[in-house]
C-alpha cells in the first residue's frame, strides 16, 4: 500500500487498532470485577456474563441470517429471466 492510503487502511493501523481493542477489552474484564453487582438472576453473578452474552447474542444473529439469506435469496437473473427487460 502507498503512503498515501487512508490511515485506517494501513496494516499498521490495523495492528495498532486490534492492540487498543484488546487492551481496552482486558481493562474493562478486570473493572467488571471491582464494580458491585445488582443481579435479578442469578446467571448474571457470573463474571464477564455481559461479554458473553453479548457475543452468543450476536454469533446468534449471525447464524439466523445466514439461514434467512439460504432461504430468501432469488437467481442473480431474477428481474430478467424471461430475455425481456421490459
Amino acid at each position: 500500500m502507498k503512503d498515501t492510503d487512508p490511515w485506517l487502511a494501513r496494516p499498521s493501523s490495523i495492528r495498532l487498532m486490534w492492540w487498543i481493542f484488546a487492551g481496552l477489552l482486558i481493562v474493562l474484564g478486570l473493572a467488571d470485577a471491582g464494580v458491585k453487582q445488582y443481579n435479578h438472576f442469578g446467571v448474571e453473578g457470573i463474571f464477564g456474563f455481559g461479554a458473553w452474552f453479548g457475543f452468543l447474542s450476536a454469533f446468534i444473529m449471525v447464524i439466523i441470517a445466514k439461514v434467512l439469506a439460504a432461504l430468501l435469496k432469488r437467481p442473480d437473473d431474477y428481474y430478467g429471466r424471461d430475455g425481456n427487460d421490459d
